[in-house]
């Protein structure tokens, strides 16, 4: 339906810019993205010949804010990791020391799990790589437990609180939570979110 803007008040009208200026971002974010489904073209479509439709507008600002906090979550999850895998190579010896000694070649597991934790970091942050290395992180942190096992078994000696029985127990438990945040980026993107209900 069109708009007739001489009825429209200002403020409706500076409102209604907004939503061009939010919609062509939008389009142009599109447009870059592989792994964009055809439904959301269509959203795009619909909230550009419905604009005065509240609903799909709002859905529209809905869909982006989910993203924007699914964006910050991943970059945030990759510095982790990446952050982790680098202290492999800085101070080897912490880790080491946690290898289970049934393992062979310590050394060597801890290169490679310091190696696998960069790569994995740095590809959630590519969308082509993303979710095979998030399947690879998860698969990573199910591999490197037994570690975390015999570190609170054996209560291995560390500085600080690391080093505390507690705390080497408590760290058990939060695998878990790290496993799921990393498991949401194994999914596609759920595109179909974007388009209003009827």
């Amino acid at each position: 339906m069109e708009i007739n803007r001489n009825k429209i008040p200002i403020r409706d009208l500076v409102q209604e810019d907004r939503d061009d200026q939010f919609l062509v971002r939008l389009e142009a974010k599109l447009g870059k993205e592989d792994e964009v489904a055809p439904s959301l073209r269509q959203g795009l479509s619909l909230v550009r010949k419905n604009d005065n439709c509240g609903v799909v507008r709002d859905s529209a600002w809905a869909f982006e804010s989910r993203q924007f906090r699914r964006l910050n979550g991943r970059v945030l999850l990759a510095a982790f990791f990446v952050g982790a895998g680098i202290m492999h190579f800085v101070v080897p010896d912490a880790y080491l020391r946690i290898v289970p000694r049934a393992l062979p070649a310590p050394s060597l597991l801890v290169v490679l799990s310091g190696i696998a934790e960069i790569l994995g970091g740095f590809g959630l942050l590519a969308p082509f790589a993303r979710r095979v290395a998030a399947w690879g992180l998860v698969l990573l942190l199910f591999a490197v437990f037994p570690a975390n096992i015999y570190t609170a078994v054996s209560h291995l000696p560390f500085p600080g609180i690391l080093g505390q029985t507690w705390a080497q127990w408590l760290r058990l438990p939060l695998q878990l939570p790290l496993i799921l945040w990393t498991l949401r980026y194994t999914r596609a993107p759920q595109s179909r979110e974007f388009l209003p209900t009827s």
